[in-house]
């Protein structure tokens, strides 16, 4: 079985960042590897196409920059999906999620 990644757009007031989620999770709170490399090439490939940015990017002159400045700020504008063994799926915020070393 392959391990997929998929990451999905969010709307800007969906983002509560407020609230912590209060659900039971099996897969913990930390971006890996590859879910921070896909999170950073999926919102500057968004980026490049046009999107605007969630944050203030005056001094920044790569979409990568501006997405790597998003994720470290906590204003990233989309969801992780992780699918475990049994075919569940959990739906993470990367906002609400550790960067351990990134």
């Amino acid at each position: 079985m392959t391990d997929e990644l998929i990451i999905e757009a969010i709307e800007d007031d969906d983002l509560d960042l407020q609230k912590p989620v209060k659900t039971s999770r099996k897969t913990s709170a930390v971006v890996n590897k590859y879910e921070y490399t896909c999170l950073l090439w999926c919102r500057a490939l968004q980026l490049t196409y046009g999107d605007p940015p969630c944050v203030n990017s005056e001094n920044l002159v790569s979409p990568l920059e501006i997405a790597m400045k998003e994720l470290h700020e906590r204003k990233m504008p989309l969801f992780i999906e992780r699918e475990l063994p049994n075919g569940e799926k959990e739906y993470w915020n990367p906002n609400k999620m550790n960067l351990l070393n990134h």
